[in-house]
């Protein structure tokens, strides 16, 4: 919705200014045009700025605050910097091939 909203916002600043460059043009006229090509020029940037917002740059951050580790098991204590997933080799993938 915010897409057509900013396209809208587009095409009728654009025709503000069409119409304020109309060489008949009376100045309160060019005034008036001008004035709200200007507002729609704002509106478009706010409307941007917003879009850009709701994207969601930011990264998403997942915070474990209670951890079982059962006899046996491993765990690590700290801050980890993932960086996604990485492909396992064929033994990795297939550790009864190894012995």
């Amino acid at each position: 919705m915010m897409a057509a909203q900013l396209v809208a916002c587009h095409n009728a600043s654009m025709e503000c200014y069409r119409r304020a460059m109309i060489g008949e043009q009376t100045f309160e006229g060019r005034r008036e045009n001008l004035s709200q090509a200007n507002k729609l020029s704002r509106t478009y940037a706010t409307l941007l700025k917003a879009l850009n917002r709701r994207r969601g740059k930011g990264q998403q951050k997942v915070t474990v605050e209670h951890v079982h580790v059962h006899e046996g098991g491993q765990a690590i204590v700290g801050s980890v910097d993932g960086g996604g997933m990485r492909m396992r080799t064929k033994s990795e993938e297939r550790p009864h091939a190894l012995g």
